[in-house]
């Protein structure tokens, strides 16, 4: 499945969520980010705990930005089973990998070099955690 978003940059909302169903629960995230504050980024998973078998997308393109970075607020998941891997978008590097929990406190920020990235989380099927939370602070042009 092909699913493309293109917004006008003029109006905004609470973004979108799709899912389809296959060997694997797929879900592909994309919301507004705002220059002014901190944007919300969860597991989706609410109050639960995040699903078994989950594959999630997040990609962060803000227009006119200088800086973009990651700042973790709670993070907890199945150590060695469930993943979030945070990309530079524009060389497609690794940047940071986290799994497990980092009591007390949560990983260190991460600031994408491009000011362009892209987050998988991906859960196991043996078990499920709380999940992460981040806040995105996205640096004016």
């Amino acid at each position: 499945m092909l699913v493309v978003f293109e917004s006008d940059g003029e109006n905004t909302g609470d973004g979108f969520m799709a899912s389809f169903e296959s060997g694997i629960r797929f879900i592909a995230r994309y919301g507004h980010v705002d220059k002014t504050r901190p944007t919300r980024f969860p597991t989706g998973s609410g109050n639960w705990d995040y699903h078994d078998n989950t594959a999630c997308l997040w990609r962060v393109m803000p227009e006119g930005a200088s800086s973009v970075t990651l700042y973790f607020t709670e993070f907890e998941t199945e150590e060695g089973f469930d993943f979030l891997k945070i990309y530079d978008l524009q060389t497609q590097q690794l940047i940071a990998e986290y799994s497990g929990s980092y009591s007390p406190g949560v990983p260190d920020p991460v600031t994408s070099p491009s000011v362009k990235c892209f987050l998988t989380f991906n859960s196991g099927t043996s078990g499920t955690a709380p999940g992460w939370e981040s806040l995105l602070r996205v640096g004016p042009g």
